[in-house]
């Protein structure tokens, strides 16, 4: 592992945190959860970032967010936890965590190829949708108080993103992959 200061992994830290940020202003607006750039920033932070590092950009962009800084789909600011996708948006450190960790410690899966990185973003994105989910049918059932289906929650929360997940995934592995030389972990 080349060991870069921690000046430099503090500052890709904050970098990934307003990177994640800009990917939530890159959206197509759909109700009740925008399509955003955001997971992608965050299943990036997990493939180049020490576990540490990949988990404190995600509660950096968290923490941003909730102190009133504009970098959610919709704003920003403490009201936000009442947010449909404020599940989404929470389940970010766990899955710059998970990413983070998988590819520090997955073996026998090679660590720096496309397919190790696919599997690793998968699996990310498996987070985000189990916690943003979960979020989106509370939020919906009890604070909304509408009678949502789990067929009707799984469609408006994940089915329609699935295609467009697998490719930010797949553009994600792709770069992590060729720019798997200057990686600043492992």
């Amino acid at each position: 592992m080349k060991n870069y200061g921690n000046s430099f992994l503090l500052t890709s830290t904050a970098l990934f945190a307003v990177l994640t940020a800009i990917g939530s202003w890159i959206q197509i607006p759909m109700l009740p959860v925008p399509l955003t750039l955001q997971t992608a920033f965050v299943i990036l932070a997990g493939l180049f970032l020490p576990v540490k590092y990949a988990t404190l950009s995600q509660l950096l962009y968290l923490l941003m967010g909730l102190l009133g800084l504009p970098v959610f789909g919709f704003g920003g600011g403490m009201q936000y936890v009442v947010h449909p996708t404020f599940g989404y948006l929470l389940a970010f450190p766990f899955a710059a965590f998970s990413v983070a960790q998988l590819k520090k410690h997955a073996f026998p899966i090679p660590h720096n190829t496309f397919i190790s990185n696919i599997f690793f973003g998968l699996v990310g994105t498996a987070i985000i949708y189990l916690i943003g989910i979960t979020g989106l049918y509370l939020n919906l059932s009890y604070l909304a108080g509408q009678s949502i289906t789990l067929q009707k929650i799984l469609l408006t929360g994940m089915l329609i993103f699935l295609p467009g997940d697998l490719l930010k995934i797949l553009l994600v592995s792709w770069i992590a992959d060729k720019l798997k030389y200057i990686h600043f972990i492992n």
